[in-house]
């Protein structure tokens, strides 16, 4: 899949590590996560950086890779 510019700019960091490269979360499951349109931007950052941890864990030979947890849900209540 290609990066738009915007997804370019967030996702800039695992882009930079060529282990991880162009490791973009589902957008399905991004929206799942962020139950609401106002909180897509950081649950796409919460499930980037997960999804890089555990590519790198499986890349070093110190874990296998895991799944994000489908039934986390974002949420802006304390």
């Amino acid at each position: 899949m290609s990066l738009d510019a915007a997804a370019r700019r967030r996702y800039a960091r695992q882009l930079l590590l060529g282990e991880i490269g162009e490791l973009v979360p589902n957008e399905s499951a991004v929206m799942r996560f962020a139950a609401s349109p106002a909180l897509r931007d950081p649950a796409a950052a919460i499930m980037g950086a997960f999804s890089a941890v555990e590519h790198l864990k499986e890349v070093l030979g110190i874990g296998a890779a895991r799944e994000f947890p489908s039934d986390l849900t974002l949420s802006t209540e304390g």
